[in-house]
């Protein structure tokens, strides 16, 4: 059985990750508007370093499915879900359009 100290640091860890994922999955619309704005190299780094958010993502989705989500971070979870699907498009028009720049490197 888990002990206190590693419940409280997994929950502190459910926070930041919850944190980290609203704001950049909230972030999308503001960096699609600024996209032309953005350098070759800029935009590349957004490509190359998205992964890690999706990554985190799953963890994310792991410890949900482990029922390691309080209540309020459940609801927290359910509001990135909507703002995950409210931005996959505009997400997905983002890393197509890098892909001219990097073949391959878009899904």
């Amino acid at each position: 059985m888990a002990s206190v100290a590693q419940q409280i640091d997994l929950a502190a860890w459910i926070d930041k990750s919850l944190d980290y994922l609203m704001s950049n999955w909230d972030d999308i619309p503001e960096i699609a508007a600024d996209w032309d704005n953005w350098d070759e190299d800029d935009r590349l780094d957004f490509v190359l370093e998205w992964p890690l958010r999706e990554d985190r993502l799953h963890q994310l989705q792991r410890w949900q499915i482990d029922g390691n989500l309080s209540a309020s971070q459940l609801q927290r979870f359910a509001e990135l879900e909507e703002l995950i699907e409210r931005n996959t498009p505009t997400l997905g028009h983002l890393l197509e359009d890098e892909s001219a720049i990097a073949p391959g490197l878009a899904p």
